[in-house]
């Protein structure tokens, strides 16, 4: 019986140590843009409508971010999976940012909450983000998309169109 609790007062106190962890690797939002906000003074311009690209690919994995984060250590606003991040730095027993190479530890890793709720409310086509000065954010749309029509010609089409080949629009 005594065993018994003990094991419960220790799967207790671990499931503490978990939550506290947790709340603890979480950048708010707010911490997110002060540093956009800090960004903009050192690069203060006559223009008032700042907007920040923010990709929301990981740069190790190349692929759409599920962890956005980065070490309390860091002062850039580009993020990095950190379930990709910790998986290959385990294995190479290499402790720096991906991003600006600072060295980090384990517990330096804060997921950020805005860019977590940004990906979570974007397309899953979604790759880069634009942060406006007043806090809205809005995806990035690629510039030039190649969009085939395929006619499709009957028998009662008359001749003429027949000789036609698929049209291809660029849209810039």
């Amino acid at each position: 019986m005594l065993i018994t609790e003990i094991q419960g007062s220790v799967e207790k106190v671990k499931e503490q140590l978990e939550q506290n962890q947790q709340r603890n690797s979480k950048r708010s939002k707010e911490n997110t843009w002060d540093i956009i906000h800090k960004k903009k003074a050192k690069f203060e311009t006559e223009i008032e409508d700042t907007k920040w690209i923010v990709s929301l690919v990981c740069p190790i994995s190349k692929t759409r971010m599920r962890m956005p984060c980065r070490s309390s250590k860091c002062d850039h606003i580009q993020c990095f999976d950190r379930e990709v991040f910790l998986s290959i730095a385990k294995k190479q027993n290499h402790w720096k940012c991906p991003l600006c190479l600072k060295p980090l530890a384990t517990s330096d890793l804060r997921i950020d909450t805005l860019l977590e709720k940004v990906i979570a409310n974007s397309p899953a086509t979604c790759k880069q983000i634009e942060f406006k000065s007043d806090g809205s954010w809005m995806p990035v749309v690629q510039n030039c998309e190649n969009i085939v029509i395929d006619l499709d010609l009957k028998e009662n089409t008359p001749e003429k169109l027949k000789s036609f080949s698929p049209i291809v629009i660029v849209i810039d």
